[in-house]
């Protein structure tokens, strides 16, 4: 099996820490595309990305997907290019198969091209293939939360003096006594300093 020349260009693009790029769902449309190509047998592609220690999921299905059951699936943990004193999640490529023991030569191929650890690989632990995600609805939601909180941390950072890490605790904290999730504890914040302002 050969893989796709440019996948690894695509693959070490995806793996990006806390930064989530506007085009990411035409990013895993094509790896879609180069999956099929190296593996005939794919059905799907899934993205979890993180931001903020928000998950975004992004699946894309080949159209035969709903009437080919997963019976493989390749997840990798991809290299996380952060900065080390971040804490985020590395993000994590999905792929799913209707074959079979498909993948196990596309997990030996991959490790090869990206030159990573063995440990960075699960096979066939997800054999259901997720939703297909409604890419552009679902990543422009994602994008405003890590605005709202991009924004809220500078706010804190400005008028408070906090380090970002201590900005993004106040934010967690924020959210877990309003019971909110992070981003609407931002967005909660930013409109509360503009009522003082």
């Amino acid at each position: 099996m050969t893989l796709p020349s440019d996948l690894a260009a695509h693959l070490q693009e995806l793996g990006l820490g806390e930064q989530v790029p506007s085009a990411l769902g035409e990013m895993v449309e094509q790896l879609l595309v180069l999956a099929v190509e190296a593996v005939p047998s794919c059905v799907g592609v899934s993205l979890t990305a993180h931001r903020h220690g928000q998950p975004l999921c992004i699946t894309v299905a080949t159209p035969s997907a709903p009437t080919r059951p997963v019976l493989s699936s390749l997840a990798l943990h991809l290299p996380d290019r952060s900065l080390p004193s971040r804490s985020s999640i590395a993000p994590v490529l999905t792929l799913y198969s209707s074959r079979v023991g498909e993948l196990r030569r596309a997990a030996t191929d991959l490790l090869a091209l990206l030159d990573l650890d063995p440990r960075r690989l699960i096979l066939d632990r997800d054999l259901a293939l997720p939703p297909a995600t409604r890419v552009t609805a679902r990543l422009g939601l994602a994008l405003q939360d890590g605005s709202a909180i991009d924004r809220a941390l500078g706010v804190l950072l400005d008028r408070e003096g906090l380090l970002p890490s201590q900005g993004r605790h106040e934010l967690e904290r924020l959210a877990v006594s309003n019971e909110v999730s992070v981003p609407d504890a931002a967005r909660h914040l930013l409109t509360s300093l503009q009522g003082r302002a």
